[in-house]
């Protein structure tokens, strides 16, 4: 239930503070250099997109995407990959860490564009956290 959100704010359990998701993004190209032999940039670049999807989409940034589109998926052009990060993460160093969150609320239209500000306004699903646990004890199907 998590696995989208996750794959755009790692940090999604770290706790109340929102990261900046800049950081988080060179922080995982740290541990890709860290770690070599357990992924290669055609893992790494399906990441960058959702890690940097508001800077490229919700801040203008396309420029950067296009970039990173016509890197070639080689260990060779790293380097390249990482470049355009970095360039993002300068670009925005004076953006809120709140806007730099995005790519999963791309699914709710015209409030993505203000970012994770308006979500207080976005639909409530059909079970609350705290309607959870009444909902399984009345739930026939448990024991």
């Amino acid at each position: 239930m998590s696995s989208e959100s996750i794959l755009e704010y790692p940090a999604l359990f770290a706790g109340p503070d929102i990261l900046d998701m800049d950081k988080l993004t060179l922080e995982y190209l740290d541990m890709y250099e860290k770690y070599p032999g357990e992924a290669t940039p055609k893992h790494v670049k399906p990441h960058l997109h959702k890690f940097m999807h508001s800077g490229f989409v919700i801040q203008g940034h396309t420029d950067l995407r296009d970039r990173l589109n016509k890197i070639p998926l080689d260990k060779e052009n790293y380097p390249l990959i990482k470049q355009i990060a970095v360039e993002l993460a300068e670009r925005r160093k004076d953006v809120e860490p709140i806007d730099k969150i995005g790519w999963y609320y791309r699914h709710w239209g015209d409030q993505a564009k203000a970012g994770l500000r308006v979500k207080d306004t976005l639909a409530i699903p059909h079970i609350t956290d705290s309607e959870w646990n009444t909902w399984m004890c009345d739930d026939p199907r448990n024991p």
